[in-house]
């Protein structure tokens, strides 16, 4: 969402999230979009402290696609890993 990544530029967190999670919450299919979504969202969530929800969307991506981006590093690394 490009309104979603003018909120983050802006520091605006919670507006970016509502940005990103809203698409998500319609998308059936775990597709490249719906995991640059999630992957957006979890960077949103980082930067604002959501360490849970941050997870959250990440696992969301690697339970589908282990390999996409740094997705699983960062889960793993949440975990004492790396």
């Amino acid at each position: 969402s490009c309104l979603g990544r003018c909120f983050v530029q802006k520091g605006m967190g919670d507006m970016a999230a509502q940005q990103f999670k809203s698409p998500t919450a319609e998308m059936s299919s775990m597709d490249l979009v719906k995991k640059e979504t999630l992957y957006e969202l979890a960077l949103v969530y980082e930067r604002m402290g959501k360490k849970e929800d941050y997870l959250n969307c990440l696992k969301e991506i690697i339970e589908d696609d282990y390999g996409y981006k740094d997705a699983a590093k960062r889960v793993e690394q949440s975990y004492g890993g790396g």
